[in-house]
């Protein structure tokens, strides 16, 4: 894996322990989720990662990884190596989702009602958001790991999720859609 800087210019090379899925970045860490089922935390200019994450599920890859400062966020899919894992369809495996401080530790397992998308997770200092395949959006509360609200989102592809600003955006087929964080109401579709 390669890091840039915005302008262009190469920051560091990093060679991941198995090819990586995906790929998140705060103002202190990359974390790389991997084929093999673990999350990589890296501190720019290291030489080794910082932190590594084990998915509790041995069959699947890590699909989905979101980072702050405090925390990790990520989320298992069917490995393309795993005959069992690919049999799988809605799954509690694939549904769940996995809040860890930055040094490995479990702090809150979450559950989505449908298998997790791939451009599914969100993460601030205070929520986290999930988006699945079922075409709705999660909300939980960090601190608690309690489910907030669910809305349905958009049909014709799983939803894009982010956070930013007290609001939760989602990405819908046609529409970019913007709810509150207090009480899931819809704020704007564009």
């Amino acid at each position: 894996a390669f890091l840039f800087k915005f302008s262009g210019e190469l920051v560091q090379t990093i060679t991941l322990g198995q090819q990586g899925r995906s790929a998140a970045i705060c103002n202190k860490y990359v974390a790389f989720g991997e084929r093999n089922g673990y999350v990589e935390i890296w501190e720019p200019k290291k030489k080794t990662p910082s932190c590594t994450i084990r998915s509790p599920h041995k069959l699947l890859s890590v699909k989905s990884v979101a980072i702050t400062e405090s925390h990790v966020f990520l989320s298992s899919g069917r490995s393309g190596y795993a005959p069992a894992a690919r049999a799988m369809s809605v799954d509690k495996q694939l549904t769940s989702a996995y809040v860890h401080l930055t040094d490995g530790t479990l702090v809150h397992t979450l559950t989505h009602r449908g298998n997790i998308a791939i451009s599914g997770l969100a993460l601030s200092d205070t929520h986290a958001a999930a988006a699945g395949e079922d075409h709705t959006v999660s909300l939980w509360s960090l601190s608690t790991g309690e489910q907030l609200f669910t809305l349905a989102a958009e049909k014709g592809r799983s939803p894009g999720v982010a956070l930013t600003f007290q609001q939760l955006l989602s990405a819908e087929a046609s529409a970019l859609s913007v709810f509150s964080l207090r009480d899931g109401e819809l704020l704007k579709k564009v």
